[in-house]
């Protein structure tokens, strides 16, 4: 399965701790309980807690034994109650593992409130513990005791963290036994229909952690002028969002903007690398062309009067649409398809990576 090319490697531990605070309090199973039925952490002979076992020792193992050689374990999904203390934080961070679990999102027509929707993390000391996107399918359950049905209702969340604001990715995190019951097997086929009907940007679990931590580092200055804004952040956040009561950006003056989109009460800054310089007010915004969305990654931004070239790349085959002003037109680029829609250019590709050259004809 590790070799399978849609798939990353990650740890789950090394014997999964329930109550991970009193297992590295005492370096023991403690009690068994009716919350913790195996004691603090699953028993397995001659084997006494340590963190270090946890993190580095699972990750080594993984490596070693399971994992193909070009393919690292990178992140570790926290265990339990995903109480993780903070030295265990700490020593993920050390190791180069990126973390997360623990959090969710369990907004439902039935509970419509923002009191539902965790945060992005938690402060662990001077580390952070990144929450997971979404609840699996025990929240839908109650804890894998009925309805089995119960995960199709995560669709129901999906659709109230995107409207009328965007509140969080679409995340489908399930166990596997989920399929060991007929019902549990129906609703995840109807959450995986739903999503593939949806026009979503798919990635890895690690790119959304590493966006998660460039957010936390992430800065914006205004400029001296008020025309505008610098934006400053890690390499994989790529999407900035203002009002859209805002003043769009010009792109013919602004740098590294490749577009943007407006959704519900937002617009969304499509940005190519990790600085952008936003230059806003005046007039003529749409000038040149400009990226409304995509479904992979900007790679690659080149912007003259007369000329613009957006590279693209992710995990799917490509599908864009552009706005091009008028005068301007999409080079015509072997692999690359074209349908027109008014002042819009539909893009697709059997390919995950292109390169779209717009050229003006006038």
């Amino acid at each position: 399965m590790f070799a399978l090319p849609n798939i990353e490697v990650g740890s789950h531990t090394w014997s999964h701790p329930f109550n991970w605070i009193e297992a590295a309090k005492c370096h023991c199973r403690g009690q068994i309980s009716k919350d913790y039925p195996y004691g603090n952490f699953l028993p397995f002979p001659g084997y006494a807690f340590s963190t270090h076992e946890e993190v580095v020792g699972a990750r080594d193992y993984i490596e070693q034994k399971l994992a193909p050689p070009d393919k690292p374990c990178k992140a570790l999904l926290w265990p339990g109650d995903c109480k993780p203390p903070n030295h265990a934080v700490a020593l993920c961070d050390a190791s180069g593992l990126l973390n997360v679990n623990g959090g969710g999102v369990t907004m439902r027509p039935q509970n419509p409130s923002l009191t539902a929707v965790w945060p992005l993390g938690v402060p662990k000391g001077k580390w952070f513990q990144i929450y997971a996107a979404c609840s699996d399918e025990e929240d839908y359950t109650n804890n894998w005791k009925g309805p089995y049905f119960g995960f199709e209702n995560v669709i129901e969340t999906f659709e109230m963290t995107e409207n009328p604001r965007r509140l969080k990715p679409v995340e489908i995190y399930f166990h596997p036994y989920i399929v060991t019951r007929d019902a549990g097997a129906v609703s995840l086929h109807k959450v995986f229909q739903w999503a593939l009907s949806q026009p979503l940007h798919p990635m890895f679990e690690t790119l959304w952690l590493r966006s998660v931590l460039d957010r936390r580092h992430a800065a914006v200055a205004r400029r001296v002028d008020g025309h505008g804004w610098r934006l400053q952040s890690g390499a994989h956040l790529r999407q900035w969002r203002q009002p859209t009561q805002a003043s769009r950006p010009r792109l013919g003056q602004s740098l590294g903007v490749a577009g943007w989109n407006e959704h519900a009460e937002f617009r969304y800054l499509h940005i190519a690398a990790n600085r952008a310089d936003v230059t806003t007010g005046g007039h003529d915004p749409d000038a040149i062309p400009r990226l409304v969305d995509a479904n992979v990654d900007v790679t690659h931004l080149s912007v003259t009067d007369r000329h613009v070239a957006i590279g693209l790349a992710g995990y799917a085959q490509v599908q864009a649409r552009l706005a091009l002003p008028q005068g301007w037109s999409v080079k015509p680029t072997r692999g690359i398809h074209l349908a027109h829609d008014g002042a819009t250019v539909v893009v697709t590709s059997e390919q995950r990576s292109v390169r779209i050259e717009m050229v003006r004809t006038v």
